[in-house]
């Protein structure tokens, strides 16, 4: 198909999904952290010192409020002792200490420590102190996490624009981001494939039966359940009951006033489903786990109503 002949609302269509893409995987970065004033950056460890179980070094500081010490460990074997951390600036008493059980980090490869936040840590230098057990690290890397006052963000515009993009820079910069952009952008793919390849090739027959198939779905009540889903998988971080059972029950209501089939929850969870695969190989393992509670929850309903329907019948 040559692109002369292609309408200008398939090319609008496709500039909509490619934006739509490129703006999901901007706000998940944003999210990647636990909280949203939390940004993260890679520190280059110096001094570095392991001997019996003690690693001692120091970096510098990239930004202020400095809260949390991320350190990637190479651990082989569970440990069942503890780890004891210590932090200060160069040349002053130990700011920090804690004793932690490192049985909750068995595992896993990144110890997070968390320390009482500074607030003036911008280009200061820190030495650290890690004791563990089972310390095993050849090249130990280093992030730091800076916990913003949310009040500080939404009152200056200019720390706040800053933030974002050091923050948006951080994910970007690593390769990992990548498969990210690519998850976010197979409808744009699909859509094109569909245009090129597969468009011609559908016959009218199964044209009619498909537009017949999503068209009671285009309705106020179902759209706004659907956006809901939509926006509460991809967008909102933290898992929230009540609003999964408020969009289930809004998914309910339209299926009573439009009198849908048990097919269209199947074929919105269907849509879920097909998302988990490529969720979990760009290792979005949130989004993954929302959009599994949510095709469970749709599944449930397309199966009562199934059972309802028979019954009825």
């Amino acid at each position: 198909m040559k692109i002369s002949k292609i309408p200008y609302i398939h090319i609008l269509i496709g500039i909509f999904l490619f934006m739509l893409g490129i703006s999901l995987s901007l706000i998940y970065f944003l999210n990647s952290d636990f909280n949203l004033n939390i940004l993260s950056s890679n520190e280059k460890i110096r001094n570095i010192r392991i001997k019996h179980n003690l690693m001692t070094g120091e970096f510098t500081s990239s930004n202020n409020y400095l809260g949390i010490l991320v350190i990637r460990f190479i651990n082989t074997s569970p440990s069942y002792g503890q780890i004891t951390v210590r932090i200060k600036e160069n040349h002053q008493d130990w700011y920090h200490t804690a004793t932690i059980e490192e049985l909750q980090y068995n595992g896993i490869s990144e110890y997070e420590f968390g320390i009482p936040v500074i607030t003036d840590s911008k280009g200061r230098t820190y030495q650290f102190e890690i004791k563990s057990p089972s310390l095993y690290s050849i090249e130990p890397v280093m992030i730091s996490k800076y916990v913003y006052p949310r009040k500080l963000l939404f009152s200056n515009a200019v720390i706040l624009i800053d933030f974002v993009i050091k923050k948006e820079l951080y994910f970007i910069k690593d390769f990992s981001s990548l498969p990210v952009f690519i998850v976010y952008e197979l409808p744009l793919i699909g859509y094109i494939l569909f245009l090129l390849f597969f468009r011609h090739l559908i016959p009218k027959k199964t044209e009619n039966h498909l537009a017949d198939l999503f068209k009671p779905i285009f309705k106020p009540l179902t759209i706004i359940a659907i956006l809901g889903m939509l926006v509460n998988v991809f967008i909102i971080r933290q898992y929230s009951g009540i609003i999964d059972v408020i969009l289930i029950c809004f998914w309910i209501f339209g299926i009573i006033t439009y009198k849908l089939e048990p097919r269209h929850s199947f074929l919105i969870a269907l849509m879920f489903l097909i998302f988990c695969p490529f969720l979990l190989s760009a290792n979005m393992i949130w989004v993954a786990e929302k959009s599994a509670i949510l095709l469970t929850k749709l599944l449930v309903v397309g199966i009562i109503h199934t059972i309802y329907s028979k019954f009825k019948q």
